[in-house]
This record gives structure tokens, C-alpha cells and sequence, in this order.
């Protein structure tokens, strides 16, 4: 990052105020500022607590084996997971911060979204905003497991039950700005229809209201006020009142929904793509593993990855080995996009699973009321970590993670009570690490 207006030495004596996990270090002084888009990418310095053997098929003889063979086992095991995904690489998942908090079934849903940011994002392209709204305030689906809520589940759960809009303000913690724009809209624009009998400004004497018997009425301006004409009791076959309050809620939502920044929104929805992304690309390796076949859409690592620029792999490609695993990309979903031929049934099968229309006409990622458009873009299927380092440490000598040093530990020879692997390596821009840990633990680390 870059820092204007400070010298390298006040920041440097700044950092030593900073929380303990921590640090500023490598400052350096430049005459102009990182714009977006140079980011090459992130160096990550990760440790793995307590890292063991687990292999079902060896658990019968760890018993008898001796620790210094049982010490190069473990050894051998993890250099042999970071070769593998140094020279194979890893499917380059959107990790879990992506999507946000877990959900359960009590949300009423008939989709695959199972995330929060990712359900808030489909409401949103199936321009279902009182979903998403919903959804944004809804307390955390464990909470009933809690013996005490957070502030913040506290506050969610009482507008859940009581719909008490000042309430739950009051509750809500001010850090969560999302929550809290979306309440003080919803105060705002949801007053018509939780509020009877509100006196309308400018009102004229001679319109009828709906307090008046034989009238029909629409909502019309951003103030909702209603507008009524007399008609015949007969032709009456619903409540019109009703069908006004709903119109009116729904256009409430969608204003909820403008209270947030629009990258937030954005956010949401990309979310729900990255989320259709990760099933296509897991889709994928299931059906045809690391290798280049026909159909894959490939890109090479010329430029920019663009829409514009892709190939769909031919059998002659496949024959001379035009292309290699590095250079196959997948779409995210969106209106500019072309789907791989040997994919495109795994897209339309998802997308229409969520009910979202993906016909030419269907228009379904574009949203005009929040000026939401979603051209699409190409990411690459598999990605490789570079400079790539890692060492061991018992794990009742823990590893200092203050520390920027990649030397190796000396003396680092684990035990049967596991170890502590220091992992160092660098990733592409838009590149998670949790999709490195996941594939050289398999899919077995959990949070300490």
C-alpha cells in the first residue's frame, strides 16, 4: 500500500502502537501512488498448528514405529503435498471469505446459494429485494445453539420477531454499517404502510383517499402517496389495500437496498457468481482432471485475462498439446460471456436451479432498479504458488508468527503430538490461500 503525507521513519515508529499480530515492515519511499490494478500479487507467511498423520492405512503401525522414522514420515509427507501443488498447482477456488457467513434451511429458499453474500446476491438478480433484505437481517442460523446471543444477533433476532425497526437500531452495533444504513432506509421509506392513518403534505380536499369507500388506488411518487378513482363495488375481487402495501413494500426493499454503497451491492451478486464459478470448476475436474480436452476455453498468460480473447481447445490442440492445464479458464457468470462448450450444460443446469433465466432475452444479470450490470469476466481454473518455502517446528515450541523470517528452524523434527508447519509462499492477485491449505491438507484444516 501507499501512505502520502508521512515519511518512512514516522510510520515505522507508528507500527510499534499496532496490536501485536501486527506488523509494518519493507517501508520505502516513492514519488507516486499504487494505482489499481498493479497489484502482481500477495506474499503469505501461514502456520498449520498441530499438523499430524491422519492416513487411515497407517494408523495401525504408528504405534510401533520409532519417532525418528515417524519424524521423517511427516517430513516426507509435507514436502511431498507442497511439490504437488508447486508442479499440478490447485483448482483456484473463491475461498470462504467470499461468501460470507454459513446459512442453514431455515431460510426459505429453493437454491444452491448456502452463504449469506452469496443468497443476498441472487435475491438480488431475481430482483427479489425484500429477500434480500431479509436475509441481510436475519440473525445467525446457530444462534438458537448459543447460551448468549452477540450484540448483533440480539438485534437481528428481535427485528426478526417483533419487526421493531427503532428497536433493533438501537440494538444494532454501529460497525455494521450495512445493517445499519438498511434499517434507517427501511425507517424511512416503509413509514406509508407501518404507520396508519398518516396526514399526506399537499393532499387535495377533492381526491378521494382509501379511507373512502369504492376506490382503487396505485402508488405513483417517491413521497407514495396514493392516488384513488371511484369505480364499481362489484368489480372489486381483491383487497386492493393490501395489494397497495405490498407494492409499496417491495419498492421499500428496493430503496433499502440503494441505502448501500454500490460496491456493496456488487459485492453480493459477485458473490453469487463466484459461488456458480467454484460448482462449474469442481464440475470440471471431476469430468476431466488436470488435463486440456475439447471444448475447455484457454487463455494465454500474454495479457490481461479479457472476454475477448479466449479459444475454445480443438482436437487438433489436444493432439500437438497446444495448450497447457495453466491456460484453461472458466467464466463467471454474466451477460458478455461465452460458456466452454463442454461446460455449458453445468451452467444452465445451476443457473436455472436458481431460477435465474439464461436465455438471450432473459436479461437476468442486469438489474436496472439498482443499476446493477454483469458483463462477466475469465479466471484461470488452475493457479500456481511461486517461491515457495515451508519449516517444521514441535508444537510445544511454537513458531514466533511476529516473525517475517523464512530462514529455516533448526532442530524443527515433529513428534506424535504433531507439529507446526510455517508455509511461505506467493500467490497471483484474486488468488486465496485457504485454496492452497485446502488442497495440501486435503481438505482437513481447521481454524485455531
Amino acid at each position: 500500500m501507499t501512505v502520502e503525507g508521512i515519511n518512512s521513519a514516522s510510520l515505522t515508529k507508528l507500527s510499534t502502537k499496532l496490536p501485536e499480530n501486527l506488523r509494518v515492515y519493507d517501508v520505502t519511499e516513492t514519488s507516486s501512488h499504487i494505482q489499481r490494478g498493479q497489484l502482481a500479487g500477495n506474499r503469505f507467511s501461514i502456520t498449520i498448528r498441530n499438523v499430524r498423520e491422519l492416513s487411515p492405512e497407517r494408523s495401525a503401525y504408528d504405534a510401533t514405529m520409532s519417532d525418528e522414522l515417524y519424524s521423517l514420515q511427516l517430513k516426507q509427507l509435507i514436502h511431498d503435498s507442497i511439490s504437488h501443488i508447486e508442479t499440478k498447482g490447485f483448482i483456484n477456488y473463491f475461498g470462504p471469505q467470499r461468501f460470507g457467513r454459513q446459512l442453514s434451511e431455515v431460510i426459505d429458499r429453493s437454491v444452491n446459494a448456502t452463504y449469506e453474500a452469496s443468497s443476498i446476491g441472487l435475491a438480488i438478480l431475481k430482483k427479489d429485494f425484500k429477500k434480500s433484505v431479509e436475509i441481510l437481517l436475519r440473525p445467525n442460523d446457530f444462534s438458537d445453539k448459543c447460551d448468549k446471543l452477540s450484540k448483533v444477533d440480539e438485534a437481528k433476532r428481535l427485528f426478526q420477531e417483533t419487526g421493531d425497526i427503532e428497536g433493533t437500531l438501537a440494538l444494532m452495533p454501529k460497525h455494521k454499517s450495512r445493517e445499519v444504513a438498511v434499517l434507517r432506509a427501511l425507517r424511512r421509506f416503509r413509514s406509508d404502510v407501518t404507520k396508519p392513518n398518516r396526514k399526506r403534505r399537499h393532499e387535495d380536499s377533492n381526491t378521494p383517499t382509501t379511507q373512502d369507500k369504492n376506490v382503487i388506488g396505485v402508488t405513483s411518487s417517491t413521497k407514495e402517496n396514493v392516488q384513488c378513482v371511484t369505480m364499481r363495488v362489484d368489480d372489486v375481487k381483491v383487497p386492493m389495500t393490501s395489494l397497495i402495501n405490498d407494492v409499496t413494500k417491495q419498492d421499500a426493499y428496493m430503496k433499502a437496498l440503494l441505502s448501500l454503497p454500490h460496491s456493496a451491492i456488487m459485492l453480493y451478486v459477485h458473490a453469487y457468481c463466484s459461488h456458480v464459478w467454484n460448482h462449474v470448476a469442481d464440475d470440471r475436474v471431476r469430468r476431466y482432471g488436470y488435463r486440456v480436452v475439447e471444448g475447455d476455453l484457454v487463455q494465454s498468460d500474454s495479457g490481461v485475462l479479457s472476454r475477448d480473447q479466449v479459444h475454445v481447445v480443438t482436437p487438433h490442440d489436444v493432439a500437438n498439446k497446444s495448450f497447457a492445464p495453466s491456460d484453461i479458464v472458466l467464466p463467471l457468470p454474466g451477460n458478455k460471456v461465452t460458456n466452454p462448450p463442454n461446460l455449458a450444460e453445468t451452467y444452465h443446469k445451476l443457473l436455472t436451479a436458481d431460477g435465474i433465466d439464461t436465455s438471450p432475452q432473459g436479461g437476468a444479470f442486469n438489474v436496472n432498479q439498482l443499476k446493477v450490470r454483469v458483463p462477466g469476466t475469465n479466471r484461470k481454473l488452475f493457479q500456481f504458488p511461486s517461491n515457495v518455502s515451508f519449516n517444521l517446528k514441535r508444537s510445544d515450541d511454537r513458531i514466533q508468527l511476529d516473525s517475517t523470517d523464512d530462514t529455516d528452524v533448526v532442530g524443527s523434527n515433529p513428534t506424535r503430538d504433531g507439529c507446526d508447519v510455517k508455509v511461505n509462499f506467493d500467490l497471483p492477485s484474486s488468488c486465496y490461500a485457504t485454496s492452497v491449505l485446502r488442497e495440501l491438507s486435503h481438505g482437513g484444516v481447521a481454524s485455531w
